[in-house]
Parts: C-alpha cells; sequence; structure tokens
C-alpha cells in the first residue's frame, strides 16, 4: 500500500515537473530579441528545448526539422571528431534525442536529403544564410552516421552512398563555376565521412581494404573523424562510392 502511495506521489510530480519546465520555457524572452541576448547560455538553451506536452505529438518530419532549426545545432561542429559532439548534442537537447529513438527516424533524414540541392545556393544572398544551408547537409550526414538510425537502414546504404556522391559532385561543380570555394573541404570531408560510415555498416570488402591502406580509417568511422581524413582516402573513397 506504501509502495503504492510513493508511485503515485512521484508520478504526480514528474507531471508537475513537464509543466514547470514548459511554463518555464514560455515565459523567457523570444530568440532573436535584445532581452535574449541578455540571457545567460544555459537558459537560451533551456528555453530552446522542446516542450515535453509538445515532442511526443511531433511527426518525425517535424521533429527532424526542428532539430535542423535548433540554435544551437552548431555546437556539434566545434570539434573534427564529431562523435562526442553528438553524444553531447543528443544528452543535452530532447530534440536530437527523441529523434534518434524514431524507428522511421533513416526514413525521415533520407527524404529530407534527397530534396537538398547544392546548386540552390546560387540563390542564397546572405553569407550567413548561405553557411546555414551548407550545415544542413552537415547536420543529415551526421544525423544518417548515428547506430540507431544505421540500424534502420535494411540495406539500402547503396543508394544513400549514391545519393551523397552526387551531392559531392554537384558541390565540385559549384565550386568550379563560380571559381571559387562555394564548398570548403570541410563539408566535402563530412560527406566523405558519411560513405565511410555507410560503407563499414553494410560490410562492404572495400572498408576492410581501406582500414589496412589507412589506418587511421578506423578513428574515422569510430569517432567519426573529418581530421583523419586525407587526401588519399578520401579518393578512394569516392572512387568505391562510384563503383557499386
Amino acid at each position: 500500500m506504501k509502495k503504492s502511495i510513493k508511485l503515485i506521489f512521484l508520478f504526480f510530480i514528474a507531471i508537475n515537473l513537464i509543466y514547470i519546465s514548459d511554463a518555464f520555457a514560455q515565459q523567457l524572452p523570444k530568440p532573436g530579441s535584445v532581452e535574449w541576448k541578455k540571457l545567460p547560455i544555459e537558459l537560451r538553451r533551456e528555453a530552446c528545448k522542446i516542450p515535453d506536452t509538445e515532442l511526443a505529438s511531433l511527426s518525425t518530419g517535424e521533429l527532424l526539422q526542428k532539430c535542423l532549426d535548433y540554435q544551437f545545432m552548431s555546437d556539434i561542429l566545434f570539434t573534427y571528431e564529431f562523435k562526442g559532439g553528438l553524444d553531447a548534442m543528443a544528452q543535452s537537447f530532447n530534440g536530437l534525442r527523441e529523434l534518434f529513438k524514431r524507428n522511421d527516424a533513416a526514413v525521415a533524414i533520407i527524404n529530407h536529403y534527397k530534396k537538398l540541392n547544392p546548386g540552390q545556393i546560387e540563390l542564397i544572398k546572405t553569407s550567413i544564410d548561405k553557411g546555414a544551408f551548407i550545415y544542413n547537409f552537415v547536420f543529415l550526414e551526421l544525423y544518417l552516421t548515428q547506430p540507431s538510425v544505421l540500424n534502420q537502414l535494411h540495406g539500402k546504404e547503396k543508394i544513400i552512398i549514391k545519393e551523397v556522391l552526387e551531392k559531392f559532385n554537384l558541390c565540385i561543380q559549384m565550386n568550379s563555376t563560380e571559381d571559387k570555394y562555394v564548398y570548403s573541404m570541410f563539408p566535402l570531408n563530412v560527406k566523405g565521412l558519411l560513405i565511410a560510415v555507410l560503407l563499414n555498416n553494410m560490410k562492404d570488402n572495400s572498408a576492410i581494404n581501406l582500414k589496412t591502406s589507412y589506418p587511421e580509417y578506423q578513428n574515422v568511422i569510430e569517432n567519426l573523424s573529418i581530421s583523419n581524413i586525407s587526401e588519399g582516402l578520401l579518393d578512394d573513397l569516392l572512387k568505391r562510392a562510384s563503383e557499386l
């Protein structure tokens, strides 16, 4: 009897904490306002979280968009080994944590990724907006490297690799057309990283050969490290991708 009362008590505490958290977020200044910029960083992070009462009602596509729009998502780019950044972000941001739990996350991410065209950057005027557009590719590609998402692919790795390769080539074409680095080696190496992870996930024989030829390949796929992607390794990854 006492145990039942205690469980009921804890249940109501949990419910109250959810509503308190949501109410707290609603009382904070809106992102972009003068008052917003004066807030401590942790309060801003708290305000950007998705209210728990809304989270479960979001479709996976809507949830994905909120993750892409999350003001602090670029924090995962502070290191060239993205695994730690993604793990930390999933711990601190409930939207990303929920996305990686969804059993249709891979479908939502791939569908969104296919709609993006590197050539669309020509229509974007400001450098800030251009950067945000490029980051969308990077974020989606990094989301696809997550174990929970990879487990949902069910043999579709080749299709995704072809899509990544096509976008890589379009980026190179854009660089050539504009006669400048519209797409720097940073987003291009992230594409190479995703190809490496997908080849490893599908247990392609080339992954074994790459591990032999490039000892750093293991760190690339385990820690999602682009600092270990040399020009030679990237070329070999692209070559294998074109052969599939």
